[in-house]
């Protein structure tokens, strides 16, 4: 009896939830949704949801219409969205949000925490994915050169440290290194710029442009990453000739580890199978953190995010088909490029492999990536002067002092040129 009793209770409650996520749409509706491709949104998400819905219909457009924006806007980074939500084009989706707290629990509060990060601490988005970064690394290395594993929330010190504990060559004579980041040019100074990043260092202010790397909590990190470099533990050979391809040094066993996104965990077995490749018995840990605020990660990428335009006369339709995306719509497996869910229970998983690095620490409450406030062309002239000037240190032909006066100098010298061409295309784009 008591086992009827909550088999009953439980189907009373399935049909109350299923009554509350039930549309008020009653009559056929067409929404216009803003994606890159059409064909694309079709197949990720558009026919599936117009055969659960039968009633909205849904009409993809390349660009929107400044003068008619889409129903569902996209944007395809946090720059984007701060911009539409800073000027009132998007809709507050929190009152929507409330009426079904239930069917938001499974959603990873990243989402949540990094964009009321970037919009006043009010969401007027959503994202249906997201990107994560872990290390990865070649348990049987480590055993074999009796150096102990990585741990999760390590620093970038720790992993430099345990890098620069692997031979230089395998005991078969191949080349092997301790780490491989995840950069295929400038290797140098992006490992420096990114050891500052995750620390909460800036070494541009984006309103003035004006560089600052001369400082002594730089000065640290300078030291620390040419002693890696100069070790030739790191691996920072540049992007390969056009035509040429090779697998990751992770995947041939050449490498300890390698920062990578979780792309890389579903990788393996696949790799192993080309030339090269070779069966690796791997495991993984998170990125590494601000040793002052080590639960927290600033390696979460939002690049899919949409927004109720507040202009639209279909939000309720707009919300539905959000809503549906949201809730993992048509995700698949093979979705894995595209991000991962926000309803993290649908991650896919790898036999034998716990992928809980990629999303246990929380997302960091500030943001120093230089990327988000400065132009991309700016910062990468920065780089390939900054560059050379790592290379002249790790050959000593500069002392790390002598090169921080040079980075400041030659550094602003190389962004102020950049920003007067960036400036200059702008103006030219308007007036087209």
């Amino acid at each position: 009896m008591r086992k009827n009793k909550i088999a009953i209770l439980c189907i009373i409650l399935s049909m109350l939830l299923l009554s509350a996520c039930q549309s008020n749409i009653e009559k056929p509706i067409t929404i216009t949704v803003e994606y890159p491709s059409p064909t694309e949104f079709y197949k990720r998400y558009g026919h599936a949801f117009e055969q659960k819905s039968p009633l909205i219909s849904i009409q993809v457009i390349p660009e929107a219409n400044q003068s008619s924006p889409a129903d569902l806007r996209y944007m395809d980074n946090l720059s984007a969205y701060k911009k539409l939500s800073d000027s009132g084009e998007l809709l507050n989706l929190e009152p929507y949000i409330k009426e079904e707290p239930g069917a938001w629990k499974n959603i990873s509060p990243i989402i949540f925490d990094s964009l009321k990060r970037i919009s006043g601490d009010k969401l007027y988005g959503l994202a249906p994915t997201f990107s994560s970064y872990a290390i990865y690394y070649n348990k049987d290395l480590f055993a074999t050169y009796k150096i102990p594993l990585p741990k999760n929330q390590s620093t970038w010190k720790d992993i430099f440290d345990l890098a620069t504990r692997f031979p230089l060559q395998t005991d078969d004579g191949e080349p092997l290194y301790g780490f491989k980041p995840n950069y295929y040019e400038n290797v140098g100074i992006s490992l420096i710029m990114r050891w500052g990043q995750t620390e909460g260092l800036r070494f541009i202010d984006p309103e003035t442009l004006q560089i600052q790397m001369n400082t002594p909590a730089w000065k640290a990190i300078w030291s620390r990453t040419i002693d890696a470099l100069r070790s030739g533990r790191i691996y920072k050979q540049t992007q390969q000739t056009e035509g040429t391809m090779s697998l990751d040094p992770i995947y041939t066993g050449n490498a300890a580890m390698v920062l990578q996104s979780q792309v890389a965990a579903y990788n393996f077995d696949i790799n192993r199978n080309f030339e090269g490749g070779k069966a690796i018995n791997w495991d993984m840990v998170t990125v590494p953190v601000d040793p002052r605020k080590p639960e927290f990660s600033d390696y979460y990428r939002i690049e899919e995010i949409y927004g109720i335009s507040a202009a639209s006369e279909r939000q309720e339709a707009a919300w539905e088909l959000l809503k549906w995306m949201m809730q993992g719509g048509a995700v698949t497996s093979t979705e894995i490029n595209h991000g991962l869910p926000a309803r993290t229970e649908l991650i896919a998983t790898v036999k034998g492999h716990d992928l809980t690095p990629l999303t246990m620490l929380k997302a960091t409450p500030s943001n120093h990536n230089p990327y988000d406030s400065v132009h991309y062309d700016i910062i990468n002239a920065f780089k390939s002067v900054g560059n050379q000037i790592v290379e002249d240190v790790i050959a000593n032909k500069l002392t790390i002092e002598e090169a921080l006066i040079q980075i400041d100098e030659k550094g602003q010298q190389a962004v102020d040129a950049a920003a007067i061409e960036v400036s200059k295309s702008e103006e030219n784009n308007g007036s087209e």
